[in-house]
């Protein structure tokens, strides 16, 4: 029996010849995602460091497979330092070719060039490869803006209202309805893994999809 600790996700191919898991533990520095033979013991890092690692993604032939990286959240030993004054976490794509015994490599992170300015990549939607092979679908969303600081109010002195123009397409409860959905709106784009360049594909005006070939 073979034990693999601090194993969050993993991945089995169709010919059952290898066992694909993500490690995050305690010791950030053994975070990864490791590749051994199935049955086996401990696999080999194709990926590694203080980061999380997740959504393992082959393509169609499961000879490439693709998976996230993200910062770790902020150090819970540190109670001055709140979850909402942390900085978004700068999410990265790694991509991994099973034929060889090259590890994982970077392709994409938020300096990627042709990714639009104010945006970053997102896991919403997740990875996916076209039929072919050559490319890898992810999506990127505007990123969130630092929120102001706000000046301390009594209680006794707090009022909240909400303010409607006749002018407005839509009542204030819809409005925020509409707000949130957009808050949370993503846009599709291709990482084209043949020419190793990344291309947007959708924008708030245009929705166009991933083509197969």
């Amino acid at each position: 029996e073979v034990t693999h600790a601090d194993v969050t996700e993993w991945s089995v191919p169709r010919d059952f010849k290898q066992l694909v898991y993500c490690v995050q533990g305690k010791a950030a520095e053994a975070n990864g995602v490791y590749v051994t033979t199935l049955g086996a013991g401990p696999g080999r890092p194709v990926a590694k460091g203080p980061s999380r690692f997740y959504r393992p993604t082959w393509d169609e032939k499961q000879t490439r497979l693709a998976f996230f990286a993200s910062d770790l959240p902020p150090d819970a030993k540190k109670p001055e330092e709140k979850k909402e004054d942390a900085p978004p976490a700068k999410l990265r794509v790694y991509v991994w070719d099973r034929s060889g015994e090259a590890d994982a490599v970077e392709v994409l992170n938020p300096s990627t060039p042709g990714l639009p300015a104010g945006r970053g990549f997102v896991d919403r939607g997740g990875l996916a490869f076209s039929a072919d092979g050559t490319k890898l679908a992810i999506n990127t969303a505007p990123l969130p803006k630092p929120p102001a600081k706000k000046a301390e109010v009594k209680p006794e002195d707090k009022v909240e209202l909400d303010i409607w123009h006749w002018k407005d397409d839509a009542i204030q409860p819809m409005q925020k309805v509409r707000a949130a959905a957009d808050r949370t709106r993503s846009f599709r784009g291709v990482y084209l893994l043949d020419s190793k360049q990344f291309r947007q594909l959708s924008d708030a005006d245009t929705d166009v999809a991933v083509p197969d070939h």
